[in-house]
């Protein structure tokens, strides 16, 4: 399933048993729980029902797990005080940071809301609704059509339902494509504009160690971060302005000081992005061959560019600190995922697996002439693009500053 949109979803319902792990594990789209065994969930220890955790109307304690666009937080107050990671927020804290300032080294706390500072290019999106409009968007495409002119149909369709979505309505909407576009969704947020800096600790807490244990579990981090979300005093979406009011969220997260213990049922709503769960064994090649070692190398590269430069000045250090964080982050998860692959044998099972399908296919001969060309399709497609990957891979990362100084020697 891919998202080209984020939305919520339930990542993971794990069972902590007294010797071993027993998961149900997968991405669930939000809007989609009540398709979920809920007997067997309530068994392994829910306490909630599907409505109150999503009733498609705003409600339950979905509305209290807010988007950054590229990051999930949670409301814990009812004065919109959000928690989110630290590495969520370091991006505010470098742009609100000077050399007499520096908020990522020092941490920030505001000791009252008149001492919140902006979180400058942040904005917090909270859910409001989800509706299936597949009918709506495919209805505007037919078997004639070349490729490119199916794909502007579609951009147009999905630009005049989110016209249709906002008309006079104080809301943000987006259409999210799932299965690469066997279904979409009309996804409308509350989109709050004027986000602030509350408290975040210092680099020495909030990464301590760098990213020796990122991506990795347990984690030794404190690695989290408080955001307030502000609106107009008449309750609407407002850009920053000093009379701006907090937030009031209609639910929040309580904070429990009992933690966990083995046995516990968990349950993680958020915005993860997407999954890639069912790509074929060619994708899983493409990465494991090309894509994560030459990202490796590139990252890499572009690390050290960066660092000897802030080791140069602080000045530009603090300028620097968003991307090298990024790209270490990046470069960790590449690193991981490359491990992982080989670790677990995933492209060999991926072809076995694509082999009994193939078997599968062979038994039924309208079955074979409806299918049999899908995999050969998508093979081929990928042996193209072999042809031209370093290109693309160059393109893509063009956007970066510095990357052209090394790139050559990256791919």
């Amino acid at each position: 399933m891919r998202f080209r949109s984020i939305v919520v979803t339930i990542l993971a319902m794990v069972l902590l048993a007294p010797v071993f792990v027993q998961a149900e594990e997968g991405m669930w789209p939000i809007d989609e729980l009540k398709k979920l065994d809920f007997k067997k969930l309530e068994k392994l220890g829910l306490e909630l029902e599907a409505k109150e955790i999503y009733d498609g109307k705003g409600g339950g304690i979905a509305g209290a797990i807010v988007s950054f666009g590229g990051g999930t937080g949670s409301f814990v107050s009812p004065e919109g005080l959000m928690l989110t990671n630290h590495h969520v927020t370091f991006t505010a804290l470098q742009r609100a940071s000077s050399e007499e300032h520096n908020y990522i080294e020092e941490g920030f706390n505001a000791e009252t809301l008149e001492d919140e500072i902006p979180a400058h290019g942040y904005m917090a999106y909270v859910l409001l609704d989800i509706e299936d409009v597949t009918k709506k968007v495919l209805g505007a495409v037919d078997d004639d059509m070349t490729d490119f002119e199916r794909y502007e149909a579609i951009e147009q369709r999905i630009k005049e339902i989110v016209d249709e979505g906002e008309k006079d309505r104080d809301v943000h909407c987006r259409v999210a494509a799932f299965f690469d576009g066997m279904i979409y969704k009309l996804i409308t947020y509350f989109e709050i504009k004027d986000v602030r800096i509350a408290y975040a600790p210092p680099r020495s807490i909030g990464n301590y160690g760098g990213d020796i244990d990122n991506w990795m579990w347990p984690r030794h981090t404190g690695d989290f971060s408080f955001l307030r979300a502000y609106v107009s005093p008449d309750g609407s979406s407002a850009e920053y302005a000093e009379e701006n009011m907090p937030y009031s969220n209609h639910v929040h997260l309580a904070i429990s000081t009992a933690g966990v213990k083995e046995g516990d049922f968990t349950m993680i709503p958020g915005y993860p992005g997407r999954t890639m769960r069912y790509r074929t064994s060619n994708s899983v090649a493409h990465h494991q061959e090309f894509n994560y070692p030459s990202q490796i190398q590139l990252f890499g590269d572009l690390i050290a560019i960066y660092q000897d430069a802030a080791a140069a000045d602080p000045g530009v250090a603090i300028k620097l600190a968003s991307y090298d964080q990024m790209f270490n982050n990046v470069l960790k998860n590449n690193q991981g995922m490359l491990e992982g692959f080989e670790k677990a044998g995933l492209l060999e099972k991926k072809l076995r697996s694509e082999k009994e399908f193939t078997a599968w296919l062979d038994s039924d001969k309208k079955i074979m002439e409806k299918y049999g060309h899908i995999l050969p399709e998508i093979g081929a497609l990928y042996d193209d693009n072999k042809t031209y990957r370093e290109k693309s891979q160059v393109i893509k990362f063009m956007h970066f500053p510095c990357l052209l100084l090394r790139v050559g020697s990256s791919l």
